[in-house]
């Protein structure tokens, strides 16, 4: 099945790290070096799971 990320969130990661978006999806999917690679992967997962914390708070707010 087709791995998807989120679309703002992959733009600005690539801006933070001065890449492409192409390329913070290939660090995503572990097509690149490991290193660079695992400092995307851990920030993506930090930034989703804010995120998902902020689309909880809303939710129970309602």
């Amino acid at each position: 099945m087709k791995q998807t990320y989120n679309a703002t969130l992959v733009k600005a990661l690539a801006k933070k790290y001065k890449i492409s978006p192409r390329y913070v999806r290939y660090c995503l999917k572990g097509e690149r070096s490991p290193c660079f690679a695992d400092k995307i992967k851990k920030d993506y997962k930090r930034f989703i799971r804010k995120i998902e914390g902020i689309i909880e708070k809303e939710c129970k707010s309602l």
